[in-house]
């Protein structure tokens, strides 16, 4: 990700004083530091000078070498300002390779836009953006900002290694704290070769030098680079006193920032309660209750002010029929509690790649709410963003994870609901006619349940025309052509989602001569080989789990016969279990393909194993049957 866009998600921006010439020793580029690297950070001094808990003082000066065209990307400078924050000044100097100036901007030259511009989006933040138009590489970029910060509840995190490919010469942080105010600190990857800490009571600072790019791990758990993140032990945003002793009180925060906000219209109360007045169990409430919040909101983010973290009154999301995830998190649970459903407003970090909050660093570590809901005998969980999930579906977005469940002063840490392989699934039937020029037709039935659903829960809300186009891209054939497409949603907590189509393949089978090839694979191959590693140093991090079954019948032409299947292959590891087999039934093809994949973490030294596993994947993927023209 770029350096700049990491800083604007975490709130930070720049400032410094430039050199109107460029530092000499920049213009020699460190042997050491090129492997890898696209681009060059030779000086990075970030400074925080606090000088209250809601007055914060920022200012940077950043020079990064861009040594080739992938590395322009990091060349990009993005300032992000809003309410809480104001760029007090800066400016970008640019040099080419022999150090003469190119140009110099200031904060006037850069364009200013409003991100309320974007669909589904309100906000009262600002960007300035500026990327410069350098043709030829290396060149060198300086950057220097400052900006002033006011209500918050955590510092800026500092980054000194943005990408992967990108080096650092030097880099360092020092927080200027006369006054003494108490905040956490939590340090990442911080490699004790190349970093150096000094802590007084009032003055901190990290230093790190001769950080190399590197290739990423693949099948890792979290980042690589090295960071450290803050959180103030008090705070207080636009008057809510707060403080991060523990879950607990981090908790009450928030739950004073949602109090008196669950008012309904009484009008929508009426119809609520008319609604399930004949419904006794509390879950098929809670079921309709969801399902009419769906049918009558839309999804939209709203970044005004505190509304970063207030939600909406749920009167208001009522009258306007959107609202963000805060906001229709708690509009539903002001709409369950008519109906004597309680249910808890919910912190937690969503993304598909299962990245975790840190349990022992009380903080806000989340970016999304969600609702639990307590029943007599189960736990059930709602995702009030999605129009297409049932109720109790949270999906690959917010699975498997802390989430913060908000009850006052009795607010805890939970794990959400995880999905068991055997949940997981993608069932595939399909029935191939393959023609005597190698051409086919064929129709393919596929089920996809739990986590697989959500590789097409798209589909559901799309036209023919729109669902063609998608197929068109996911589908991994050379070339087809749909003709027909059809959908059946079963839409529960468990959902299940079939997806019919008839397709027409040109070139389903090679002819060489008096044989006919026949890849047996048609729509499930894997091909992804991990790279060689002999040096691995994260454990490998399997996401999710999941069962796959095809069973695909192959009718042969009419003037052929079948002169070679492929052998059967099966194995089994603590990755997962794979099996293969391919047997002849009249003039027909039986092709049934299972890959149970296990998800967990394993260790680093195992990667050997681990990667042979998925080459034999590869390798059984490739299985064809070899058909002989009959002589006559």
């Amino acid at each position: 990700m770029n350096r700049i866009l990491i800083l604007l998600f975490t709130g930070l921006s720049f400032l410094s004083y430039a050199q109107k010439e460029m530092n000499e020793a920049w213009l020699i580029i460190p042997e050491g530091l090129k492997k890898d690297a696209n681009a060059i950070v030779r000086n990075y001094e970030t400074e925080y000078f606090l000088k209250s808990s809601n007055n914060l003082e920022v200012k940077i000066s950043y020079a990064i070498t861009i040594l080739d065209n992938e590395g322009k990307s990091h060349a990009t400078q993005v300032l992000n300002y809003d309410v809480f924050s104001k760029i007090t000044s800066g400016e970008i100097i640019i040099y080419d390779k022999e150090g003469k100036l190119i140009n110099k901007i200031g904060l006037k030259d850069m364009k200013d836009y409003g991100t309320s511009g974007l669909a589904n989006f309100f906000d009262d933040s600002r960007l300035k953006i500026y990327e410069p138009e350098v043709k030829e590489t290396p060149y060198t970029i300086v950057f220097n900002y400052s900006e002033k910060f006011s209500d918050f509840f955590q510092l800026p995190g500092w980054y000194p290694q943005s990408s992967s490919d990108i080096a650092v010469e030097q880099a360092s942080l020092t927080i200027h704290n006369p006054l003494n105010i108490q905040y956490k600190i939590k340090q990442n990857n911080l490699n004790k070769d190349n970093y150096s800490h000094l802590d007084t009571l009032l003055y901190r600072r990290w230093k790190m030098s001769d950080i190399k790019a590197f290739k990423p791990e693949s099948f890792v758990k979290s980042s690589q680079l090295p960071s450290v993140s803050f959180s103030m032990k008090q705070f207080q945003v636009q008057g809510f006193a707060g403080n991060t002793d523990s879950w607990q009180s981090f908790g009450k925060w928030s739950a004073d920032l949602i109090a008196g906000r669950d008012i309904l219209p009484e009008e929508t109360t009426k119809k609520i309660l008319d609604m399930v007045n004949d419904i006794v169990d509390p879950l098929e409430k809670a079921k309709i209750i969801y399902a009419w919040m769906q049918e009558n909101t839309r999804y939209i983010s709203i970044q005004y002010g505190i509304g970063g973290w207030q939600p909406f009154p749920a009167s208001e999301v009522d009258e306007l029929k959107y609202g963000d995830c805060k906001g229709l998190a708690n509009y539903t649970k002001s709409l369950l509690a008519v109906a004597g459903i309680d249910s808890y407003y919910t912190l937690i970090y969503a993304g598909a790649g299962k990245k975790n909050i840190d349990p022992d660093f009380p903080s806000n570590q989340f970016n999304h709410i969600i609702l639990c809901i307590p029943f007599k005998n189960d736990t059930t969980w709602a995702e009030c963003t999605a129009d297409n999930f049932a109720l109790g579906y949270l999906g690959d977005f917010t699975d498997d994870r802390y989430a913060l469940v908000i009850n006052g002063d009795q607010s805890k840490l939970v794990k959400t609901i995880r999905y068991p392989k055997e949940e997981n699934l993608q069932i595939r039937n399909g029935m191939m006619t393959v023609n005597k020029d190698g051409s086919a037709t064929a129709n393919i039935k596929t089920s996809y349940s739990g986590i697989q659903f959500e590789y097409r829960s798209d589909q559901i809300k799309k036209n023919d025309t729109e669902q063609k186009d998608y197929l068109y891209n996911a589908i991994d054939i050379p070339a087809f052509t749909l003709k027909k497409v059809g959908y059946d949603y079963i839409k529960e907590a468990k959902p299940i989602l079939k997806e019919d189509i008839d397709l027409d393949i040109p070139k389903s089978a090679s002819i060489t001569g008096n044989r006919m090839f026949i890849p047996l694979n048609l729509m499930n191959k894997y091909d992804y080989k991990p790279e060689k590693d002999t040096a691995r140093i994260n454990t490998i991090f399997v996401n999710m789990a999941y069962i796959d079954i095809d069973s695909l019948v192959y009718k042969i032409p009419a003037g052929y016969e079948i002169e070679r299947l492929p052998e059967a292959s099966a194995f089994e590891s603590v990755y997962g279990k794979f099996s293969f087999s391919a047997s002849v039934k009249g003039n027909q093809i039986l092709y049934v393909r299972k890959l149970e994949q296990n998800s967990g973490e394993f260790p680093a030294n195992s990667w050997s194993d681990f990667r042979k596993y998925r080459l034999n994947i590869v390798k059984a993927d490739k299985a064809t049957a070899i058909l002989k023209k009959v002589a006559i």
